[in-house]
């Protein structure tokens, strides 16, 4: 089966100025929900702010930021409207990228490498406009010299059909 790619070239600022030209005040189901994982052993929480789900194109696309005086980090996954729920896609069809900016250097890591990860989706209601699901997998930046491990990741918003 031939790789879904949709997210290339992405930094943290573009990124963020998706998220914010994508939010609606419901994004961020309340406050409680967003994305969430666990990145190389330590906690994650986007920002209610920085987070948002947009569907354009037959995919929805789910991102979320977190940031701090030099140190901003970003999720963002792709998921083609082939993916179903409850069935695991081992990013064939969807595609993630984590983005740190740290002290004016930044790394992307992502999907498209010699990594390997998971996810499915646990709700898509198009009436709605939620979408869920987890993820998790490890992940190696474009050099391929250094890799970040996520598990437990999660993601529950309310999207917007562009």
């Amino acid at each position: 089966m031939k790789k879904f790619k949709l997210l290339t070239g992405l930094s943290v600022a573009s990124i963020l100025v998706f998220v914010a030209t994508g939010c609606k005040k419901d994004n961020n189901n309340g406050g409680g929900a967003g994305i969430s994982a666990t990145i190389n052993g330590a906690a994650w929480q986007s920002q209610p702010i920085w987070t948002s789900a947009n569907h354009s194109g037959g995919t929805t696309t789910v991102a979320g930021g977190y940031i701090k005086s030099g140190d901003s980090t970003a999720i963002t996954i792709a998921i083609h409207d082939s993916v179903h729920v409850g069935e695991p896609d081992k990013f064939y069809l969807s595609d993630l990228l984590y983005i740190r900016s740290n002290g004016g250097s930044e790394k992307i890591y992502g999907s498209g490498g010699p990594g390997h990860g998971t996810l499915t989706l646990t709700t898509r209601d198009q009436n709605a406009h939620r979408i869920a699901g987890t993820f998790s997998g490890v992940f190696y930046n474009g050099q391929l010299d250094d890799s970040v491990k996520i598990d437990n990741g999660q993601f529950n918003l309310t999207y917007k059909e562009n």
